[in-house]
């Protein structure tokens, strides 16, 4: 792995339940952990024609480590320049423990 290839930040978050004042369960995101990742676009026609900070899929690949090996995809999401972005696959790349491959896609907006 090209560990200078690494070069934009992320954030992953996890879903956490919680009681409100009124013993209501509520979920809210709280940060996870904030690695370092490669971005690559995927997906169609954009491929090559948008920038990460446009796209609406991506593949981010990070070094691997203990906290990245518990995300799964329903639990967590990732946070790029304050767009979010829902993991579709986490990808272990083999049993090697070298790098972890998070599939993701764009949230859609709610008045979208």
């Amino acid at each position: 792995m090209n560990i200078g290839a690494l070069d934009v930040r992320i954030t992953i978050q996890k879903v956490a339940v919680t009681d409100d004042e009124y013993k209501n369960r509520v979920s809210a995101w709280t940060d996870y952990y904030s690695p370092w990742a490669t971005a690559k676009v995927t997906g169609g026609s954009e491929q090559g024609e948008a920038s990460i900070w446009e796209a609406k899929n991506l593949e981010l690949t990070c070094r691997y480590c203990s906290e990245l090996a518990a995300v799964n995809s329903k639990e967590y999401r990732v946070i790029l320049d304050g767009c979010v972005y829902n993991i579709i696959d986490v990808n272990p790349m083999g049993f090697q423990h070298v790098c972890v491959k998070l599939v993701c896609e764009k949230e859609r907006s709610a008045n979208a």
